[in-house]
């Protein structure tokens, strides 16, 4: 399930490669395959919960649910947005009742009582957030759509958006209570290893997506570095995600419902940012390619410096999300003995890089040319990897005195 939706956020990318792209809908596309994938956790999650992610009518309901992920991006890659918001609601449909299945039987003898009610009580409010904010607006959408080009009204489909939020942060902010004896310890109804598992190896896969931009066919020679440049945006990304954790802290997934959930709104920024680093550098190193005229090459004499901005954003982007993700976390300050820098110091870093790369875009021609590449394409990749290299720098310096 998690390489469907790699592909299919890949797909939903490719269009974004070319000058005239709507970036909106992107952004809109990109969201609801994330809901998806997201919800579909909350069942799989369940099923292993109740052990019984290994019997047939389990695989048989994944398999149903990749099937109509791959509809929906198929729907999406020829623009035919109505169709693809039906097939959403039929994948959220298949969801629900996967998990209404799975809550309503019977409790195993192994599974906890007050876990088992737990996941029980959270049915009404997902069964309620389904209808109000996806089922209603989005055929809303569908109802007042353009009849001449058969697009979805597009203030419907936002005002949905912004309903699966809201019900995202009010289901957050009421179920991160105390447990029903009044105690300190927080009920969790659900595996938070499992769920950090599958994001950060979809974040893994999504990072590998940058280097597609890599090996781009081309016969230019002087496009080598530029090729560079897209690894290094990759490896810069791959240690800002995975290696600049500090000694000592306690990560989001463990912290609280409510930290869980802000953790998982920025991954969901950076799954939108990060398939358009590399489709910015694919609009990059496209804008360069030679093109024949009449049997011989010939090349651009000047670059295009506005074929970078979608590079900046979502550099900038990305590098904004993740410093906010890492920062979820909480560091063991009063155990923390020695550290050259501390964690806020490390995510003004990465802001600060984050928000220069956006200062690339507002440039514009001001930033220059290396040959025929715009500089920002450069630039953004060194930005990424610096900010990560004094980060590791930071944390390798931590060290935590063990409680006497």
């Amino acid at each position: 399930s998690d390489l469907v939706i790699v592909v299919s956020i890949h797909i939903v990318a490719s269009p974004i490669e070319e000058s005239e792209a709507d970036i909106g809908w992107y952004l809109i596309r990109v969201f609801m395959l994330w809901f998806v994938w997201h919800r579909s956790m909350i069942f799989m999650n369940a099923a292993a919960v109740f052990r019984q992610s290994e019997c047939i009518l389990h695989y048989l309901v994944v398999f149903m649910w990749m099937a109509f992920v791959l509809a929906m991006t198929q729907a999406f890659s020829m623009s035919n947005d109505t169709r693809a918001i039906k097939l959403y609601l039929v994948l959220r449909a298949l969801e629900t009742l996967a998990y209404y299945k799975q809550v309503t039987a019977p409790r195993p003898p192994f599974l906890a009582e007050d876990r088992y009610n737990r996941m029980k009580r959270l049915l009404p409010s997902m069964i309620i957030s389904f209808v109000a904010a996806e089922v209603l607006p989005l055929s809303l959408a569908i109802f007042l759509r353009d009849r001449s080009t058969d697009d979805p009204s597009l203030p419907a489909v936002l005002a949905a958006l912004v309903l699966i939020l809201l019900t995202f942060i009010l289901g957050a902010l009421s179920h991160d209570g105390l447990d029903e004896s009044g105690g300190k310890t927080k009920m969790i109804a659900f595996n938070a290893d499992h769920l950090q598992e599958r994001y950060e190896l979809i974040s893994l896969i999504f990072i590998g997506e940058i280097c597609f931009a890599a090996g781009r066919p081309s016969n230019d020679e002087d496009r080598t570095m530029a090729s560079a440049a897209a690894l290094i945006s990759a490896f810069g990304a791959y240690l800002l995600v995975f290696t600049t954790g500090s000694a000592g802290q306690t990560e989001f997934w463990v912290r609280s419902i409510k930290h869980r959930f802000f953790g998982i709104i920025m991954y969901v920024g950076l799954f939108c940012s990060i398939p358009a680093i590399g489709a910015g550098l694919v609009r990059v190193l496209e804008e360069d390619d030679a093109s024949e005229v009449d049997g011989e090459t010939e090349h651009s004499l000047s670059c295009n410096l506005s074929a970078a901005d979608l590079l900046c954003y979502a550099s900038g982007a990305f590098l904004i999300f993740s410093s906010l993700l890492n920062l979820s976390n909480l560091e063991a300050t009063k155990e923390i003995s020695k550290a050259k820098i501390g964690i806020w110091a490390r995510v003004f870093v990465r802001l600060a890089c984050g928000f220069i790369c956006l200062l690339f875009s507002l440039l514009g021609g001001g930033m220059g040319c290396a040959g025929d590449i715009p500089s920002p394409t450069f630039l953004c990749p060194l930005l990424m990897l610096t900010s990560a290299i004094i980060e590791i720098w930071a944390v390798r310096s931590v060290t935590v005195r063990r409680s006497k």
